[in-house]
């Protein structure tokens, strides 16, 4: 299952594959903006302060299908000290929006934990005709070797358990916007990609260009090398993969 057109979709697009854009991607982000702007774009970002006061969030992904009066809100949380997804479904009856069961975590909190049992259920969801998803894709850096500086500099944050809550739900939710569907939503690689990036040894090398729209770039830790493909697409660039070092 290939999960690429869920990176160009936005609130009111059913489905767009190959929607990578042709922009130059603008300059780099901060990673430790606000967890949730006060004028946000979310549809469900009232529900979700109201269903989780006094504690930071950050919505990655809303997703809803017509006529089941039930949409789904993904947001990166702090758990157990541990930066993840969490997804929330929420029902609507007229103009009132509620929670509607618990909250579920989504991601492997670790590497190597099994995976959640929500992620298989939220990868149907996302693959049901009639869905619709919004989803900012890709983060404004110069080039590729940018991103994964970006990249690396939002997973320290995340990771850094001396950092507020706010700064670290703040971060990963411009890590996640940083990377591929398929690397979070299909593969449920964020917990290995944030341990990677957090590395305090982590070298990253210089970009070799692909395309004007798509490089590579080698990240090593001690003897292990592996190949970031970063390709310019949503937002800005974004890591599509990654590979061990041939």
């Amino acid at each position: 299952m290939r999960w690429g057109w869920l990176a160009c979709l936005w609130i009111g697009c059913l489905a767009g594959i190959g929607c990578d854009r042709e922009d130059t991607p603008p300059a780099a982000s901060s990673p430790t903006e606000p967890s949730q702007p006060p004028a946000s774009p979310w549809r469900y970002a009232d529900a979700m302060a109201k269903a989780l006061p006094n504690t930071p969030f950050r919505i990655v992904v809303e997703l809803s299908r017509g006529g089941q009066g039930l949409a789904w809100v993904v947001a990166a949380t702090v758990d157990e000290g541990v930066p993840q997804l969490t997804l929330w479904t929420f029902e609507q009856q007229d103009e009132d929006v509620a929670p509607h069961g618990t909250p579920q975590p989504l991601t492997r909190a670790r590497p190597g934990d099994p995976p959640r049992p929500a992620h298989d259920e939220f990868r149907r969801n996302l693959a049901a005709p009639g869905a619709v998803v919004r989803r900012p894709v890709g983060l404004p850096a110069a080039d590729a070797k940018a991103l994964a500086t970006t990249l690396t500099e939002h997973a320290r944050v995340a990771n850094d358990t001396d950092q507020a809550a706010a700064q670290r739900v703040a971060a990963t939710g411009q890590l996640v916007q940083g990377l591929d569907d398929a690397l979070v939503f299909e593969r449920d690689e964020l917990a290995e990609i944030v341990g990677l990036l957090a590395d305090p040894s982590l070298q990253i090398g210089e970009a070799t260009s692909q395309s004007p729209r798509r490089a590579t770039v080698p990240l090593t830790v001690g003897d292990s090398v592996r190949t970031a493909q970063v390709w310019a697409k949503g937002e800005g660039w974004t890591l599509v993969g990654l590979e061990p070092a041939e």
